[in-house]
């Protein structure tokens, strides 16, 4: 079993697949860029998410969440580690939660964080960014049919390679599609390069 704990973003290899995860690396520095890539293309597809409410699933230390924030979005984060919520820069404290993305209840905690006050309220947009792919298929599920109820929009960033890490549950894009079914709400892009997939 996988914890998310300081060895997990800080070990390296095949604990967590990062050497050093932090605001001076290049984690942080490809979150400004795939923050500034998805306002851009939001403008493009006519869906501007200026001051709508995303919610970023698996937000780690939520390096994405500050960075569409400064963008001008709205942005709130959850994530299954205390650990990375601790790490998380002090301006967004308020904006990021120890949440478990396969459990109903910390959805409806994350709309309450975001002041989605409304039962049947729902985020604007969810962002999966690459953190399906930490989960088993049945997980996997789990988590799409719950970030499907709770938003307007959907959307995966995955890598489109296979990772050497033994535990990172990788698929093709034809792979998940066939694994979870397809939706109108719900779209696939590659990580970092904004590409649809």
């Amino acid at each position: 079993m996988i914890t998310y704990d300081i060895n997990y973003f800080n070990g390296g290899g095949d604990i967590g697949g990062y050497t050093l995860y932090s605001a001076t690396t290049y984690y942080y520095e490809t979150s400004e860029m795939l923050a500034t890539k998805f306002l851009n293309k939001s403008i493009a597809l006519n869906s501007n998410i200026t001051g709508k409410k995303v919610l970023v699933a698996g937000c780690a230390y939520g390096f994405l969440v500050k960075s569409l924030i400064g963008l001008g979005v709205n942005a709130y984060g959850m994530d299954i580690s205390s650990y990375a919520i601790s790490q998380a820069p002090a301006e967004i404290s308020s904006k990021v939660m120890v949440g478990d993305v396969r459990i109903e209840a910390d959805f409806i905690s994350a709309k309450a964080m975001a002041g989605i006050t409304a039962s049947n309220g729902k985020f604007d947009l969810i962002i999966d960014e690459d953190m399906i792919c930490c989960l088993t298929d049945a997980e996997a599920s789990t988590f799409r049919t719950l970030a499907m109820k709770y938003s307007n929009m959907f959307i995966h960033f995955i890598d489109t390679a296979p990772h050497l890490i033994q535990w990172y549950n990788w698929h093709s894009i034809t792979e998940w599609k066939t694994n979870l079914g397809t939706s109108p709400k719900e779209k696939w892009y590659a990580r970092f390069t904004w590409s649809e997939i």
